[in-house]
């Protein structure tokens, strides 16, 4: 091995020579216009992310379309600069669908002018599976209506987290790419309840008793009963690994639990399902965005939805917020998230709860671009780690370690938490495979 690393050493050298290697942080700084065109790009702090190794003139081109394309989605533009070629369609597509955006980036190709549309069968196919989303949009719409009245008729209000209740908040709302259904439950008789445990061990009683031995982890438990769509059951919405602030963030959810399950939304064509208040939405979907990012990944798709939440709030309501989410530890995460936010989607400062992060912002915006949805286009997944208990728990330690500046504290406390929820599942029976 040695003797092959002066090869490998010249075989880069003449690599670098020939092509510009560069990361996505190069390409955010398109977004604020901070370095011109023709600036050397730079890499990232340490050489970090991911490397493209292509003209660095015609990879710019594509990702300033793209980003284009995102501002003309949300109104912070009308037009492209200039209009992009076929082929800077297809690279647009591609990068459209790993971001699950093909149906709300659907809308606006007929509102460009016609030199700016794409042609042919490009755009064919990308009306085609906007036409799928309002199918299955409109199947999970009946669906989380019956949902909710089945559980209610079996003695637990319900709400419906993220997903369908998200949509509502887009000027298109059948345009959402939709997921899988989570309900969060409360026995009707446990209305007072501040006790998860006893709440948890009712939910689950209830499910096993309907569908049998289901999986069970901290917040939720999977329920088949309306296969071939996935339901997941919830106890509470989210947690978090510090268990002091963890303490914290029950208690919130607890006092907005009343007002969550009274606040219902309109599903169209459906009827009314009970969805969360603001303020459960702006800390429950700010949770979940991190989770998935320090876990696997996460995509546009889930700024989109925090970029339509975030303008429905008022100055009492983000006032009240801000000093939720320092108190939990998330301020610098959210910091990050204002910055992408605001540099690629345009979202006006009076709508962001903190000043933003341009450094953790550039960072955020490189794990998006190089992982795509929920991180499934990830270089640096699990792949045969997935099935290692010890294996999983390194990659995930070792990937939330990347994470550190952002949220000292949740990465930190990942080992112990980790930890006791393997124990906590296996002396309950909750074991089913997951950590």
């Amino acid at each position: 091995m040695r003797c092959l690393w002066p090869a490998l050493r010249m075989k880069r050298r003449r690599l670098t020579s020939k092509f510009t290697l560069f990361t996505f942080s190069t390409l955010s700084t398109l977004l604020t216009g901070s370095a011109p065109l023709n600036e050397p790009p730079l890499l990232g702090r340490g050489g970090r992310g991911l490397f493209l190794i292509v003209g660095c003139e015609k990879t710019i081109d594509y990702m300033k379309l793209f980003f284009e394309l995102m501002r003309i989605v949300v109104g912070e533009q009308k037009q492209f600069c200039v209009a992009p070629t076929q082929k800077e369609w297809g690279m647009i597509f591609s990068i459209v669908q790993k971001q699950a955006l093909i149906g709300v980036t659907s809308v606006v190709l007929k509102t460009l002018s016609p030199e700016q549309r794409p042609k042919g069968n490009l755009a064919l196919v990308w009306y085609a599976m906007a036409d799928k989303l309002k199918s299955l949009n409109a199947h999970l719409n009946g669906q989380c209506v019956e949902i909710s009245q089945w559980f209610r008729d079996q003695g637990f209000s319900c709400c419906i987290l993220k997903g369908q209740g998200n949509a509502q908040m887009y000027d298109f709302p059948e345009l959402r790419n939709p997921g899988d259904i989570d309900a969060w439950l409360w026995p009707m008789d446990m209305v007072d309840s501040k006790d998860l445990a006893h709440r948890r061990r009712c939910v689950i009683d209830f499910v096993r008793n309907t569908c049998g031995n289901q999986e069970v982890v901290y917040h939720h438990i999977d329920f088949p009963h309306f296969a071939p769509t996935e339901v997941e059951i919830h106890f509470t919405p989210t947690w978090l690994n510090d268990y002091f602030k963890n303490r914290r963030l029950q208690r919130f959810f607890e006092e907005e639990a009343g007002r969550s399950f009274q606040n219902f939304c309109h599903l169209p064509g459906s009827g009314d399902v009970a969805v969360p208040t603001w303020k459960l939405n702006v800390v429950f979907q700010l949770i979940h965005i991190q989770k998935h990012l320090f876990a696997e990944g996460i995509g546009l798709r889930q700024m989109m939805d925090y970029y339509y939440l975030l303008r429905q709030g008022d100055e009492d309501g983000r006032r009240e917020m801000r000093l939720l989410i320092e108190q939990l530890g998330l301020r610098r995460f959210a910091e990050a998230l204002m910055w992408v936010l605001y540099a690629l989607l345009g979202l006006e400062e009076e709508w962001l709860l903190f000043a933003p992060d341009e450094r953790g912002g550039r960072f955020l915006i490189e794990e998006i671009l190089a992982g795509g949805n929920f991180g499934h286009y990830s270089r640096k997944s699990h792949g045969k780690w997935d099935q290692r208990l010890l294996g999983r728990a390194y990659f995930r330690l070792s990937r939330g370690l990347r994470f550190l500046r952002m949220n000292y504290s949740e990465v930190l406390w990942m080992p112990a938490f980790k930890t006791w929820h393997y124990f906590w599942r296996k002396r309950k029976g909750y074991w089913g495979g997951a950590c």
